[in-house]
């Protein structure tokens, strides 16, 4: 339900989850509460920092980066245990090891933490749909030197079609509606 953009659908199954332990339902739990809210409360601050501590990365990334923030705008983040930059640093001393060893699921985490180009294209590489649609946006959108258009269009559509293969849905109607296009330009 999280995933299908229904929040607070959700969250009574979350709660169930995330009290039994569940790092990963801690972690959407606390994602829930903060969409809901617009912001980190003290309550979503809780469930990313139970993720947490358990190694949820994910949940680690997601506390660094609340800085930025409406909480931080009105002055009213909830303290935690840790600095936005010892979640930083945590999460990425355990997520090298296995990026380095090419995991596809490390080596986007370790991009979403550095936000380092090199790790988009060898998370891409590696086969992950989401770091591969990612990789598409951004080459359409300029990334690269490519001598003819039509170089760029390709890879782009190269990359499009390997994150839909890979079963990302928001590449899907993207790569679709790409295809759709160059069919009615050839027909018409």
């Amino acid at each position: 339900m999280y995933n299908q953009y229904k929040a607070l659908s959700a969250t009574p199954f979350l709660e169930t989850a995330a009290e039994a332990g569940d790092p990963a339902s801690q972690f959407y739990l606390g994602k829930a509460l903060r969409r809901s809210n617009r912001f980190i409360t003290s309550e979503s601050q809780q469930w990313l920092e139970a993720a947490a501590h358990q190694g949820y990365v994910w949940a680690m990334i997601r506390l660094a980066r609340s800085g930025g923030n409406l909480c931080a705008v009105v002055s009213q983040c909830p303290q935690g245990s840790k600095t936005a930059q010892e979640w930083l640093q945590e999460a990425y001393d355990r997520t090298l090891p296995l990026a380095e060893g090419g995991d596809p699921e490390a080596l986007y985490q370790i991009f979403k933490i550095t936000m380092g180009s090199k790790w988009r294209e060898r998370t891409a590489e590696a086969g992950h749909a989401e770091a591969q649609f990612w990789h598409a946006v951004f080459t359409k959108e300029g990334l690269g030197f490519y001598w003819l258009p039509s170089s760029r269009k390709q890879e782009v559509e190269k990359w499009l079609k390997a994150s839909a293969e890979g079963d990302y849905p928001v590449a899907m109607p993207e790569l679709f509606s790409r295809k759709e296009i160059v069919k009615a330009i050839a027909i018409g």
